[in-house]
């Protein structure tokens, strides 16, 4: 059984009942980029990478609002702590209140919330998967992001931001008290840029980029807070959303 699959969060199909002008460009770019994640991540896990995308809901017609719920049968026989990993792939906006899928969030509300994101999860019936290793990979832009200038490098009340205050940590905490699912979750700090050779992190304008380990983030399923290399890390500078977390 392949576990590991690249999840591209929509909402129900009945969501669009009213369908905006711009939702068959949106979800293509959506495609595209969770497409593409679908053949790198195969290249870092060869043979254990499901081939399809799974999209939590809509799915511009190819696939049925069922296909999360059909992912979880499948990987609900795996045995007790195996791995099962979700790549959570789209564009996104960082905070609490920070939200990950397709289009801009400014023209059309087409992305969910993490909140939103994990009552998809529930009813697609994630904790059927309890008695398994479940991780999360966000994969979008600013998904651990939160301000660090003002924490002159103190580790202990960064990692505290991290995880009460960005987009991952607000999904880590919704799962533990609304799912009673203890997960491991890896997010990145700054703005996610495809390449050939693999993705990249930079701030805003992608000028100065960084690999991904550089921004890499984890929340445990204990709740502690680890980054790869927090010296790196904090070279990643705040990126002009400071503002969002006044």
């Amino acid at each position: 059984m392949k576990t590991t699959t690249v999840l591209a969060p929509t909402q129900t199909s009945s969501f669009y009942q009213v369908k905006p002008k711009d939702l068959d460009k949106e979800f293509g770019e959506l495609q595209r980029m969770a497409e593409a994640d679908v053949k790198f991540q195969a290249g870092l896990e060869p043979n254990n990478v499901h081939p399809q995308v799974v999209y939590t809901g809509y799915s511009g017609g190819q696939y049925a609002d069922t296909a999360l719920s059909s992912r979880i049968d499948a990987l609900v026989f795996e045995p007790k702590n195996t791995k099962v990993h979700f790549i959570v792939t789209g564009h996104g906006s960082p905070g609490v209140q920070g939200k990950i899928g397709m289009g801009d969030v400014a023209v059309f509300d087409h992305r969910l919330t993490a909140a939103e994101f994990v009552q998809v999860l529930s009813d697609a019936g994630i904790k059927r998967l309890k008695k398994l290793d479940l991780h999360f990979t966000f994969r979008c832009c600013n998904s651990a992001y939160v301000p660090l200038a003002q924490w002159n490098q103190d580790l202990q009340k960064a990692n505290l931001s991290i995880a009460n205050d960005s987009l991952i940590g607000a999904f880590s905490r919704s799962m533990s008290r609304t799912q009673r699912l203890d997960v491991t979750v890896i997010g990145f700090r700054g703005y996610y840029f495809p390449d050939v050779k693999g993705p990249k992190l930079g701030g805003k304008g992608g000028k100065k980029k960084f690999p991904l380990a550089d921004g890499e983030v984890t929340i445990k399923h204990n709740g502690e807070v680890e980054f790869t290399d927090w010296a790196k890390h904090v070279k990643i500078q705040d990126s002009g959303l400071d503002s969002l977390f006044a």
